[in-house]
């Protein structure tokens, strides 16, 4: 009886314990891969590198772990556009923008994300607003909390404090284009999150096994990556660093699954 008490407990208190653990690990990354692309390694490259490992890792697991039900064009359709959005366009953007900006502009701006998803479960049916229960209220004031918050730190400028040098002005002014290069492809990237978390749950009530579908979207997103990185790249951009890109990875494969 206290077996299965604590199993029901465990089941219920699961999804939230990996959230906390996926937001810590892409806390660690975020931090880390400034770090290490501000040394030269090029971060298509490592995207790249990422998802290959990620993709034998959980094809592994699938195969040793999971039944899997018949798979048909649809559902590989619907892997090819869910490695698109999380790989392609979330994963990839979001990596190369830390080139541009700093990893606390981006983690304040991930804080969108799930006031995205919420518009986006509205606008699709996939969530009805009962703004008079509790939970409806709770929902929508932390949501709206947090996307305040994150608009309040990115946009507000305080007071001019002292006068800059031309030198520091015209530093200032190519950190600027930067910025704009950085917002640009954190906005889509975080627009590609978005669509990506509404997508999923459809297709996982369509194809119920979790392992063998992140293990096609890897592969799709691996491959799109892929093409888009030796077209972009020299090849002796692909080289990496054991001091800092090959620890990177590692712990990027439990941030992208």
């Amino acid at each position: 009886m206290e077996a299965a008490r604590l199993r029901h407990l465990w089941e219920q208190c699961k999804p939230y314990l990996f959230l906390i653990l996926g937001s810590l690990c892409l806390s660690t990354f975020m931090i880390l891969a400034e770090t290490v692309f501000s040394s030269g390694i090029n971060g298509l490259a490592f995207v790249v590198y990422e998802h290959v490992i990620s993709t034998v890792f959980l094809s592994i697991l699938a195969f040793s772990l999971e039944k899997r039900p018949p798979l048909s064009f649809k559902v590989a359709a619907y892997a090819f556009l869910l490695g698109l959005l999380q790989v392609s366009l979330c994963q990839m953007l979001l990596t190369v923008a830390l080139e541009f900006i700093s990893s606390t502009y981006e983690s304040i701006a991930l804080n969108l994300v799930p006031s995205i998803v919420l518009v986006l479960a509205l606008v699709f049916g996939q969530e009805k607003l009962r703004f008079r229960t509790i939970d409806g209220q709770a929902k929508v004031w932390g949501l709206a909390l947090s996307a305040a918050g994150a608009l309040v730190i990115v946009l507000w400028k305080g007071p001019t404090l002292f006068k800059l040098s031309s030198s520091t002005t015209r530093l200032l002014q190519r950190t600027t284009t930067d910025g704009v290069i950085g917002g640009v492809l954190l906005i889509v990237g975080i627009l590609a999150a978005s669509f990506w978390n509404i997508t999923v749950g459809h297709v996982v009530r369509i194809y119920p096994a979790e392992l063998s579908l992140t293990a096609m979207m890897n592969l799709f997103g691996t491959i799109q990556t892929g093409i888009i990185t030796a077209v972009v790249i020299p090849n002796s951009s692909w080289k990496l660093k054991w001091d800092g890109g090959l620890t990177l990875i590692t712990l990027s494969i439990g941030v992208s699954n």
